[in-house]
């Protein structure tokens, strides 16, 4: 039988992931991620069967990130350089990834970002159920955030930042999550003109039931984020400054 991690239960499906109230993993830049790349088998190995023994969601985007899958690990075999992935819930989509050539598959596990990249899946059947056979990967992006750890927002009652441009100009953009350093926003129409790096001091955040703060943020990074209803949208990741104590009670409040 091919299996170093097997899945072992009576019904194979009550250990796999809850797809149906599935949260997509954002595919976020990562500066200087090779600091936190990992290209040692072992080490390699080891957090793929982490990820198995404790299955959790992955979002494996695909045509220039256009796409994703959502699927868990079910085995990690080495000996055979092979890594199997569930086949997932969504049979159109499935059909499509099997023709992508690269796949880059990110999660969660303990809050970890988890991120690493697949060649070509290839249909197959694992311990009796549909699933994904692919070249085990060469190397897996690890990264802890030490400091901070983030928090998704509620859609019900949005986070809102306002930026502002000039004494003319503002904007205006939610987001989908926040931590002690910095908050995550989408940018739907890509209507903020900014590069990383640029400072905007007089900002506002409001946190519903808790308060609003002016606060100075810095744009740090640019992702995509996978939208309730499919799209996907530009993502701004910001850096907060200095904070007092009190705004961080607010907004530890929301953890």
């Amino acid at each position: 039988m091919l299996a170093d991690v097997v899945l072992r239960t009576t019904g194979r499906m009550s250990l796999m992931p809850d797809y149906e109230n599935a949260i997509v993993t954002p595919l976020d830049t990562v500066e200087n991620q090779e600091r936190y790349r990992l290209y040692s088998q072992p080490e390699v190995v080891q957090v793929l069967k982490g990820l198995a023994k404790k299955p959790e969601i992955i979002t494996a985007y695909f045509d220039d990130y256009d796409r994703h899958i959502l699927t868990a690990v079910m085995g990690v075999l080495p000996e055979k350089g092979r890594l199997i992935l569930d086949y997932g819930p969504d049979d159109t989509l499935n059909r499509f990834a099997a023709h992508a050539e690269r796949l880059i598959c990110v999660t969660k596990q303990d809050r970890i970002d988890i991120r690493f990249e697949c060649g070509t899946l290839k249909p197959t059947r694992y311990e009796g159920h549909p699933a994904f056979e692919t070249v085990l990967p060469r190397s897996v992006l690890r990264l802890q955030r030490r400091n901070y750890f983030r928090v998704p927002t509620l859609v019900t009652k949005p986070v809102v930042c306002s930026l502002v441009v000039d004494e003319a100009t503002s904007y205006e953009l939610a987001a989908v999550d926040i931590s002690l350093g910095g908050v995550g926003l989408i940018d739907p129409d890509e209507s903020l003109d900014c590069e990383r790096g640029d400072i905007f001091p007089d900002s506002v955040i409001d946190l519903p039931d808790v308060g609003r703060f002016n606060v100075e943020i810095e744009v740090r990074n640019f992702g995509r984020y996978v939208l309730g209803d499919g799209r996907v949208v530009r993502r701004i990741g910001v850096a907060f400054g200095s904070l007092s104590s009190t705004t961080e009670l607010q907004i530890q409040r929301l953890h």
